[in-house]
């Protein structure tokens, strides 16, 4: 068992880091986030200069409540969540991006077929979208209501995405080691099937807590996991 010879967290560390400084993923977060924001507000300019948009109105809350919903319905699968991890220099792990994403993870490890899943999820979630359009076309609504039905909602996402992005570029700290997602989400992710707590992923979690706790029956029910830890052992 790997737990009977856990190297250090500063060797963990070093082995998922991903040698690009902490200024870049900041930078490069709040792009994401800057673009999501724009595009929210153009959709909502160009839906605001409709030939009749008082029409919209009293789309615009239910659209608030399809948009709240469909948000916390990713947010909750963790389809959208981008996995970012960093260290501090103390070897100190912490995710400040898509802790929801490593919770469900944690709950599909070694069931092969939750991507298949995921796929099919997604895919109603468009044909659902689809349905509604075709359903209001069929009802004889016009053309601003069929528009505001289904790029309102959109607008509130691509809002909410990019404000959670530049709020996540405030998290990174300029000291911070940042680590790969790929590699340090599947540890997390055996870390609380094995018991421990989903807020330790943001107040931080020792890197050889990750893996001290790792026993055979997860090497063989998490390939990936694995693959990382042979990846450890070759830089120490």
């Amino acid at each position: 068992m790997f737990s009977n010879r856990v190297p250090p967290s500063s060797a963990i560390v070093n082995a998922l880091a991903t040698g690009t400084t902490p200024g870049r993923v900041r930078l490069s977060v709040s792009a994401c986030g800057i673009f999501f924001v724009g595009m929210a507000l153009w959709l909502g300019i160009a839906l605001l200069l409709l030939p009749e948009p008082s029409s919209l109105l009293w789309i615009i809350p239910v659209s608030i409540v399809l948009g709240t919903a469909v948000t916390i319905v990713f947010t909750r699968w963790g389809a959208a969540s981008l996995m970012q991890f960093v260290a501090d220099r103390t070897g100190v792990v912490r995710v400040v991006m898509g802790r929801a994403g490593v919770v469900r993870l944690s709950k599909r490890i070694g069931q092969r077929s939750y991507f298949r899943r995921d796929f099919v999820l997604g895919g109603l979630t468009v044909l659902g979208g689809i349905a509604i359009a075709t359903l209001l076309i069929a009802l004889g609504a016009g053309r601003d209501v069929v528009l505001g039905v289904c790029a309102l909602p959109l607008t509130w996402l691509l809002l909410a995405s990019g404000i959670f992005m530049l709020r996540t570029a405030f998290r990174i700290r300029s000291t911070d080691i940042p680590l790969e997602g790929v590699s340090a989400s599947p540890l997390a992710a055996v870390y609380l099937r094995s018991g421990g707590a989903a807020e330790d992923l943001s107040r931080g979690i020792a890197a050889d807590r990750l893996v001290g706790g790792l026993t055979d029956s997860d090497l063989v029910d998490a390939a990936s996991v694995a693959r990382v830890l042979s990846r450890i052992r070759h830089t120490i």
